[in-house]
């Protein structure tokens, strides 16, 4: 199975109120909460493996079946660590793929590939209209730091939560960001 476990199928572009939000539409907007990855930051784990291993080999490590990659990062979504993830990953799948997680951690910076188209901007007119933007997120504490040093987009936004702090504190409270 490639890709994360249990990903809903769903209409992307799409507003949509039923039941209890129905009574908040056509209401302004008054803040706007944004994820990290493939929300603000394209994130593609193919784009770390590809320079070391074949395209064959990085999709079996990226089938959760096969290598647990997903299981991995959910558990340091919540609070696990790397050293954590490839213990779980060599005990319940083995070697080589603990092995390829160990390469994926280390190159994690390679997989974000880049800002998604029009964030940036998006984010900085919500602001000028007075709209509180926040950030949440599931990122893993020790793979966050690196993220948002390479994309100022993720320390731009009024504040975040992150998950993998493990307390799902917010980031201002957790990270060096003094702003």
């Amino acid at each position: 199975m490639k890709g994360w476990p249990g990903e809903p199928e769903m209409d992307y572009n799409v507003i949509k109120s039923e039941d209890a939000a129905q009574g908040a539409a056509g209401k302004p907007i008054e803040n706007v909460i944004f994820d990290f990855g493939n929300v603000l930051v394209r994130w593609d784990p193919q784009a770390a493996m590809l320079p070391r291993y074949s395209q064959e080999l990085t999709d079996k490590f990226l089938d959760n079946d096969i290598s647990g990659f997903y299981d991995a990062s959910d558990a340091m979504d919540i609070g696990g660590t790397a050293v954590q993830a490839v213990n779980q990953v060599r005990g319940q799948y083995g070697d080589t793929w603990a092995d390829m997680m160990e390469y994926y951690f280390a190159n994690f910076e390679d997989s974000l590939v880049g800002p998604v188209e029009g964030a940036r901007v998006l984010v900085n007119d919500l602001k000028e209209a007075g709209i509180g933007v926040w950030g949440l997120s599931n990122w893993a504490t020790e793979l966050f730091p690196p993220a948002e040093k390479m994309y100022p987009i993720l320390s731009e936004l009024d504040d975040a939560v992150v998950s993998g702090y493990g307390t799902c504190a917010s980031r201002t409270a957790t990270s060096s960001n003094t702003r």
